[in-house]
């Protein structure tokens, strides 16, 4: 029984409780993605804005500016309040 009430503790917690975890866990998950994508796939990409087959140098820059974008969403959403039934 104290097993079952620590886990529902932790449960409370992590998912219904404003804490560090979650938010942590998703500037990890979105930060580290976009670093690997950034270091390995970019190098990849043809920039040839001359040949139909190619893109532009601006789609780099764009990348920066869309995880920007999601990061800046992501902040303001963070401290935005708790989701409840009446709102």
């Amino acid at each position: 029984a104290t097993c079952c009430r620590r886990l529902a503790r932790v449960q409370d917690y992590v998912f219904y409780q404003k804490n560090p975890i979650l938010p942590g866990l998703y500037l990890c998950f979105v930060s580290g993605g976009f670093y690997i994508f950034a270091m390995f796939a970019f190098p990849f990409l043809p920039f040839h804005p001359d040949q139909p087959w190619g893109i532009s140098s601006y789609h780099k820059t764009n990348a920066f500016i869309v995880i920007g974008g999601c990061l800046f969403i992501f902040y303001r959403a963070m401290y935005s309040g708790i989701i409840t039934e009446q709102n």
